[in-house]
This record gives structure tokens, C-alpha cells and sequence, in this order.
């Protein structure tokens, strides 16, 4: 029973007890008694009534972890130290124990009281480890509530500790129920400590002034791999599948160096990166925050460049050309100055992108080619693939086919080996615009149907490949499908749930064949269509544009359940989590994660989105 026993007083037994043991059978005529005991467990952990454990439950050390979790040793510090001598009292005092628990555990939780039950029980286990087992408990904190055993090895190793023996000592932490191993999926393995567990061990660090050494340690490990990004224009799909998984120690990282480490120009690099993992996620508004946040910190940083065009790539609702052309050359005149060649190339490809988006074709074909020498000279193939996709798309666009397909041609096999996703998304929906511009028609609908699949729903670049399917329908004369497509992606970009810069010729093709397509519809058939595209999901979307044919639009109901549509409901009458939680008898956070859920089957991102969803199928009911 992992803790039972170390340094537990036992033959404190209360009154009517057998002894020999914890928790041995009460008189079953001391109702009181048996009731308070619940009454101190349940308000110990802040749990509502219908979390309180029975007697027998609380007897049963085994029974109690399943319900309470990771607090096995604090039951066991109640169950050994707090009730035995509290049940030689009257129960109205046990029970008044109780309330007060409660209200600890209820209360302020953002600042524990070393006084609060919870960290009672972890000094006592704090007290039964190791000086080892001590260091990485604390050290572990820093990692947050979930974490593998690589990132233990680097912010616990140092020269007091060797590899081996922190992987020890967090196997005693794991065996004394400490920490848990997190159910996965994946042969990676997981652990996972309680949040009183993390906030206790970032006061131990600061009690011992680790703290800092602790959090350096975790930004020297993540540096070790971000340093790559000052010599390479892109990380490859390794080493980004790499952070991908490690994304909250680098958020964790990117705050600690904000606000401890201001003079530390890591902070940049590590900033962009991290916004970069969250563009093609929910998560672009704080990306965005991140990024301009970034940009106040040091006006001389070396990486200042890297800052200025992640800050243009989440810039999307900026429809100011010149605006936007002012900052990119900002960026390649800082990565000049701080004579950052991966820098470089990444700023004057977005420069060159900027020059086309004002129709100067001879500046943006001019810097387009500088960023390509500068890759060759660095001898970045990878780099080199992904600026000629960028050149190759600014010549279809000036009608310069065989110009593009010469472009990417340079593309290697070591491209599609180590391209992420969206990179390699982006390169067959390239190779479909060649296809499609050059007349064939079943290559193209190919490649976008290729690019398509390894999009993600909320990829903010997915309307691309379906806009593209969308001029295919019209090629084949399948006006309905086309006027749907157009309808879905439009709804999409209007709503800010896709890219709304898009190139003018590009706006100039849609246009036209959208114009084409409704001229083969009477009015009734084209109003009906677009309608139901506009209420398509992401999802719904992706699956309407992957088939083939010209069948007439009718979207399947979104599977919401009973309880998703009751909390929808009140979310659309206007309640808070809070009063939805009263309202239905569940807890707050159910709540929140049924929204959550709404949110990813309706893909949507809003209350007011919900509400309107909500308005419309009632409507249509």
C-alpha cells in the first residue's frame, strides 16, 4: 500500500477497534463515527457528495485510489495519522474538522497555505524520500503536470545525479504513487503527477534556490534542438513532430525566459517556434499574442527577423500590402544586419511574397531568386524545395508553366521524407495548380485530392486544395459541385476559420469559374445550393470535396448527443458555464468539455457561432 506503515502510529486504534492494522471494522452501530470519516475524506479533496467514499471504501486503500486518483499517500497520511486519533472525539467535532477541511480545500487554491491538508500530507511523503528522490520530485515540477522520462533525464542530470540514477529515483516516486503512468496510445511512455503536486514542488525549488538552475536546464535542453533553426530555413518533420510533442515544456520555457531572462535572445527563437506549432491549430490567437509580445522585448535581437515574418504569417486579416511589404523588408534588413543566413532566406521569400501581392512581379521574382541562391549556398536542399514551391506558385500566376514545373523539380526524395504535414500539403496542392493550369484536368484533381487527405480540418491553407477541386468541377461542366466548393471556402474565410490573403489570380480563376458555373443553375438550385454549403462543418466539407461526381449537396446531421444538445441549447440562450453547470446538475468542467467537443464536431470556434448553429437548426426543425 505504498506509504502504509512509514513511521505511522498505529496503536493510536480508537475505541471498539481491533487492532493490527489501519482501518480495521468498525462498530457498525457508530453510525456517526463512520459518516464523519467520510464526511473528512470527501472534504480533504474538495469532492462533492456524490464522490464521498463508504466506510468500507475508505477501509479499502485499494478502492479509494481508484476513486481519488493520485492522492493515494495523502489518504494514507489521513487514514494513519489524522483519523485514528480523531475518532477517540465526539463525532460534532469531527465533523466540524471536517468543515473546515473543506473549506481549505474549496477555497483560494492559486495560494496553498502550508497549513492546507494536501500539502500536510505531501510534506509528510517529502519527508519519507531520499535526498535523490527529494531533488527530482522538486525538479520534476517544473515540467507541469504530464511529462516523459527524457525531459526528467535533462532538467534533473547534473553532477550529483547521473542519468541512471534519476531514472531511479523516479521509479521509487512512481512505486510510492507519486507520480502515475499516463494511459497511451504510442509505446512512448508518460507520467502524469496532481497540480498540488507540481505547486509543492515549485516551493520546494524556491525553498532551495533550484528554481532557476531547474528552469535553465529545461531551456538549455529545448535550445539544444531549436538552435537548428539559426542554420536551417525549416525543421524537418522529425524534429517538428520533435516539439509537436513537446509543446508545453516550450510554453513553459518561452514564459520563464520572458519574465526571468528578458537579456536572453533564446526567447525568440523559442517564441516563434512555439507560435509556429500553434498556426495550424486553435490556438492562432495566442500565437499571434505571443509573437507581438515578442517583438517588445529587444529591437536589436539577432533573431528580431524570425519574429517579424512569423508575425506576417499570422497576420492573415491584414489585407494592407504596403503595410505588410514595410515589415518584411524590416525583416531581411535585421537578418542582414545580424548576418542570420537561415534568417535571410526565410525573410526574403516573404519579402518576395509581399512585392507580388503589390504587382511589382520584377522585385518579387528578383528576391524569389535570392532566397533560392542563398539556400543553394547553404546547402539546404530541403530549404531550397520549399522556396521553389513559393517561386513556382508566383509563375502560375503570370502564366509561366513550364517556368514552375522547372522550379520544383529541384525537389528531392529527402523533400518528402522530411517535409511536415502542411509542407507537404502545400507541395502536391502546388504541383495540382501546374496540373490544372496547363489543361490536365485528372492530374490535377489528383494532387488535390493528394494535398487535401494530409491537410488537417482547421488548417487555416485547407481552402486551397478545395478551391482547386472546385475549378475542376467547372472544367468538367459540374456546376453544382463548383458553386458548393466556392460556397463552403468562401463561408470559411469569411468567418476567419481560413487564409484571407489570397492571390489575386488566383481570386481572378475563382471568380470566374464560380460566374460560369451559376450561369448552368436557375436561381432556386443555386440559392439552395450554396446555402447548405455554408452550413457544412470542416469536416463535412473535406468529405463532400474528396468525391467524385456532381451529386446534389445535402449534409449528414451533426451527431451531437442528448447532453451536447442540452448544454448547445443553453449556451445559445446566453448561460455561463457556471449556470449551465447549476442548471443541469453536472460540473463545471463537464460542461467545458462537452463545449469543447461541440466546438470540434460543428467546427466552430465561438458561443456565438454555437448560438447561431443552434438558431438555424431550430429553425430548419
Amino acid at each position: 500500500m505504498g506509504w502504509a506503515g512509514d513511521g505511522a502510529t498505529r496503536d493510536d486504534t480508537a475505541p471498539g477497534r481491533r487492532g493490527g492494522g489501519w482501518l480495521q471494522e468498525a462498530d457498525r452501530s457508530d453510525s456517526s463515527n463512520r459518516r464523519a470519516v467520510s464526511l473528512l475524506v470527501a472534504a480533504l479533496f474538495g469532492r462533492g457528495p456524490e464522490f464521498w467514499p463508504s466506510y468500507e471504501e475508505v477501509r479499502h486503500g485499494a478502492r479509494l485510489c481508484e476513486i481519488l486518483g493520485n492522492h493515494l499517500p495523502a489518504i494514507e497520511l489521513v487514514a494513519t495519522q489524522i483519523m485514528p486519533s480523531r475518532l477517540r472525539e465526539t463525532h460534532e467535532e469531527l465533523l466540524a474538522l471536517a468543515n473546515a477541511v473543506g473549506r481549505r480545500s474549496r477555497g483560494d487554491r492559486g495560494g496553498k497555505s502550508r497549513t492546507d491538508p494536501m500539502n500536510l500530507a505531501l510534506d509528510w511523503c517529502y519527508s519519507k524520500l531520499s535526498h535523490r528522490e527529494r531533488t527530482v520530485m522538486s525538479r520534476i515540477a517544473v515540467l507541469g503536470t504530464e511529462f516523459d522520462p527524457e525531459a526528467v533525464v535533462a532538467v534533473c542530470v547534473d553532477r550529483n545525479l547521473s542519468d541512471e540514477s534519476v531514472l531511479d529515483a523516479l521509479n521509487m516516486l512512481e512505486h510510492r504513487a507519486l507520480i502515475r503512468r499516463r494511459q497511451s496510445d504510442s509505446e512512448k511512455i508518460y507520467f502524469r503527477q496532481s497540480e498540488a503536486a507540481v505547486a509543492y514542488g515549485i516551493e520546494r525549488l524556491r525553498e532551495n534556490q533550484d528554481y532557476f538552475p531547474a528552469h535553465r536546464a529545461l531551456v538549455a535542453w529545448l535550445w539544444s534542438r531549436a538552435e537548428r533553426l539559426t542554420h536551417v530555413c525549416m525543421l524537418s518533420r522529425a524534429e517538428n513532430e520533435w516539439f509537436a510533442v513537446r509543446v508545453n515544456y516550450l510554453a513553459i520555457a518561452v514564459e520563464f525566459t520572458w519574465n526571468h531572462t528578458r537579456d536572453d535572445h533564446r526567447h525568440d527563437i523559442l517564441a516563434a517556434l512555439l507560435a509556429s506549432l500553434w498556426l495550424h491549430t486553435d490556438r492562432q490567437h495566442e500565437g499571434r499574442q505571443l509573437i507581438q509580445r515578442a517583438l517588445t522585448r529587444d529591437a536589436r535581437s539577432p533573431y528580431r527577423s524570425d519574429l517579424l515574418v512569423h508575425g506576417l504569417w499570422f497576420s492573415e486579416v491584414d489585407d494592407n500590402p504596403q503595410r505588410i511589404l514595410q515589415t518584411m523588408y524590416e525583416a531581411v534588413q535585421s537578418a542582414r544586419e545580424a548576418r542570420q543566413d537561415s534568417s535571410m532566406v526565410r525573410a526574403l521569400n516573404s519579402l518576395a511574397n509581399a512585392y507580388a501581392a503589390v504587382h511589382d512581379y520584377e522585385a518579387a521574382q528578383r528576391y524569389f531568386v535570392e532566397s533560392m541562391d542563398l539556400a543553394r549556398r547553404l546547402d539546404d536542399e530541403f530549404s531550397l524545395a520549399v522556396c521553389s514551391h513559393m517561386y513556382a506558385m508566383f509563375l502560375v500566376g503570370l502564366g509561366k508553366f513550364q517556368e514552375a514545373a522547372d522550379a520544383v523539380s529541384v525537389t528531392t526524395e529527402r523533400f518528402e521524407a522530411e517535409a511536415n504535414p502542411f509542407q507537404r500539403a502545400s507541395y502536391r496542392y502546388v504541383l495540382g495548380a501546374i496540373e490544372l493550369a496547363s489543361g490536365r484536368i485528372d492530374a490535377a484533381e489528383s494532387f488535390m485530392v493528394s494535398s487535401l487527405g494530409i491537410f488537417v480540418a482547421n488548417d487555416p491553407s485547407i481552402c486551397y486544395p478545395i478551391e482547386g477541386l472546385a475549378l475542376v468541377a467547372a472544367a468538367r461542366g459540374q456546376a453544382r459541385r463548383c458553386v458548393a466548393l466556392l460556397a463552403a471556402t468562401a463561408q470559411l474565410r469569411d468567418t476567419g476559420r481560413a487564409s484571407t490573403r489570397v492571390p489575386e489570380w488566383w481570386s481572378r480563376n475563382l471568380d470566374e469559374a464560380r460566374a460560369a458555373s451559376l450561369a448552368q443553375l436557375d436561381e432556386a438550385d443555386a440559392w439552395d445550393t450554396e446555402e447548405r454549403a455554408r452550413g457544412l462543418t470542416p469536416q463535412q466539407l473535406i468529405d463532400y470535396a474528396v468525391e467524385r461526381g456532381d451529386r446534389s449537396l445535402v449534409p449528414e446531421p451533426t451527431a451531437l448527443t442528448y447532453r451536447e444538445h442540452e448544454v448547445a441549447v443553453q449556451v445559445a440562450k446566453g448561460l455561463s458555464n457556471r449556470q449551465i453547470s447549476a442548471y443541469l446538475h453536472i460540473a463545471e468542467s463537464t460542461v467545458s468539455s462537452h463545449i469543447k467537443r461541440i466546438y470540434a464536431k460543428l467546427g466552430i470556434r465561438s458561443r456565438t457561432q454555437l448560438a447561431a448553429w443552434i438558431a438555424a437548426h431550430t429553425k430548419a426543425s
